[in-house]
This record gives C-alpha cells, sequence and structure tokens, in this order.
C-alpha cells in the first residue's frame, strides 16, 4: 500500500477524502486516475478506426507527424507513469481542479464525437466516396460544420493533457501535451484542407 500524505502533499494516483488526509492505495509512480481517463480518450479513437479501416494520414509534413505522435503516446504514458516523481498534488483544490476539469473535457470530447459519429455516418454519402470523406465536398454546409468538430476533436485531448500537466505540475507531461497540441492541430487541419479539395 502507498503512503498516507497530508492534503499538501496529496498522492494523485487512487486518493480517498478521510478527515482531511488523502490516502494513497497504489505506489507513487501510477496513476489510476491518468490511466482510466486515457482508456476513455482511447474508446472513440477505436470505434472510429474499426469504422474507417486503412484510412490515411493525407499530411506529409513529417517534421509534424512525429511531433504528434511523440506528443501523443508522451502524453498518455506521463498520464499514467511518474518517472522519479511521486504523482502528487500540490492541495485539495488541485485534485479538485484535476477532476472537475478532465471530467467537463471528456465529456464535451465524447458529445463531439457523437456528433461527428452522426454526421458521418455511412447514410450521408453523396458521392462515390462513403464514411468520413463522403462529406467533405466542396461547397457543402456540412464540410464547415464537420471540420469545424474534428478540430475540436484535436483542440479538446490537448487541453486535458495540459491542464493534467500543470495541475499536477509534472514538466514531462507539459511537454509532451504541448508538442501534441502543435502536432496534433496541424496534423488535423492539414487532413481536412486535403480532403475537402482532392478530388
Amino acid at each position: 500500500m502507498g503512503h498516507v500524505y497530508a492534503a499538501a502533499g496529496a498522492d494523485g494516483s487512487t486518493v480517498v477524502f478521510s478527515a482531511g488526509v488523502l490516502e494513497s492505495a497504489w505506489s507513487g509512480w501510477i496513476s489510476m486516475w491518468g490511466l482510466v481517463i486515457v482508456i476513455l480518450l482511447l474508446i472513440p479513437n477505436i470505434v472510429y478506426a474499426l469504422r474507417n479501416p486503412g484510412e490515411k494520414n493525407l499530411c506529409s509534413n513529417r517534421l509534424m507527424n512525429v511531433i504528434e505522435q511523440a506528443g501523443r503516446y508522451g502524453s498518455m504514458l506521463f498520464m499514467v507513469l511518474f518517472f522519479g516523481k511521486g504523482s502528487g498534488f500540490p492541495s485539495v483544490a488541485a485534485f479538485a481542479a484535476y477532476l472537475a476539469g478532465n471530467l467537463v473535457l471528456l465529456a464535451v470530447y465524447w458529445v463531439l464525437w457523437g456528433i461527428y459519429f452522426f454526421r458521418t455516418r455511412p447514410q450521408v454519402s453523396v458521392s462515390r466516396q462513403e464514411g468520413p470523406t463522403a462529406v467533405f465536398i466542396a461547397g457543402k454546409p456540412a464540410v464547415k460544420k464537420t471540420a469545424v468538430i474534428k478540430m475540436l476533436l484535436a483542440v479538446v485531448p490537448s487541453l486535458l493533457f495540459l491542464l493534467s500537466g500543470i495541475v499536477l505540475m509534472h514538466i514531462p507531461l507539459i511537454l509532451c501535451a504541448v508538442f501534441f497540441a502543435v502536432g496534433h492541430i496541424y496534423v488535423t487541419f492539414v487532413n481536412i484542407e486535403k480532403s475537402i479539395h482532392r478530388p
């Protein structure tokens, strides 16, 4: 079992409030909260991948692709693991901000995915293309609406990783979140642009 910390040095893995004390049920370098959050982030992405097998990344900028992937996997890793650093929160308020902020961002993320899946369901195909690429027809109102949703789907997880890193004062997570935000937003934008204009 882990140690018992005062509120000013609470462990962020698995904690319970008891007489003003936060008690850890896991070692200080694994965050179960972070693991659950990462799993919840991945679920709609897995659904998307299953619905769109073999979809290609249209961004040809190798550097930005590398930055995006390094930021993505680094952020997920450091959401869960804290190498050489206890996963402590500086205060109960910080833990509350972490939990509330992540819950709100996760809810927004899932709602956006729900809207996206609804708008890109196969029935809306209006050309020889099907699924998500079918709505990217120049001049259609659905193009702009879907593009905005896709951009928000790039921004929200970036904010979630960054918020978690800042609240936890976890520098590797903050750095990876910044890399992910820059890379993911850029790559998503390029994919949208090329999807709209490709024949």
